[in-house]
């Protein structure tokens, strides 16, 4: 009776054993024919989020330099409406010193003209002082 129990007991240990075994190999036949398309899934889904957060990124850096980009032109064109008003304040400057200096600069250039024209005339000698100077060299009869 032990070797019957025995037998039939190594019988259904071996039937339990074949069976776990057949569940494992099914097991591992379903794992490998999914596992690629689960690997693939992931890797997509991996590549997709991986480019959402690089266009985020990219987005979110292309914000901050437009905004320094305009930030900047404000800042230029405040610059340059400011050169303007210096330009401006700078010409109405010249504008009045030129009006205000003119006739001091005619004044002076007269007078140089005055006191030029005055040196010329002392420095040349009289027609009349020259005809006779010219006369006395003549010798008389």
């Amino acid at each position: 009776m032990q070797a019957a129990v025995a037998k039939q007991v190594g019988e259904a240990v071996r039937e339990a054993l074949s069976s776990i075994d057949d569940v494992r190999n099914s097991s591992v036949r379903e794992i490998q024919e999914l596992f690629p398309t689960r690997v693939e899934a992931m890797r997509l889904s991996t590549n997709q989020e991986l480019g959402g957060e690089i266009a985020s990124h990219l987005k979110e850096q292309m914000e901050k330099y437009r905004g320094q980009a305009e930030e900047m032109a404000q800042r230029l064109e405040k610059q340059a409406a400011e050169l303007r008003r210096e330009l401006a304040n700078s010409q109405e400057f010249v504008e009045r010193m030129m009006r205000e200096m003119q006739p001091q600069i005619n004044a002076r250039l007269n007078e140089a003209v005055a006191r030029a024209a005055s040196e010329f005339e002392e420095r040349r000698p009289a027609p009349h002082t020259a005809a006779m100077s010219s006369c006395s060299r003549i010798p008389r009869p």
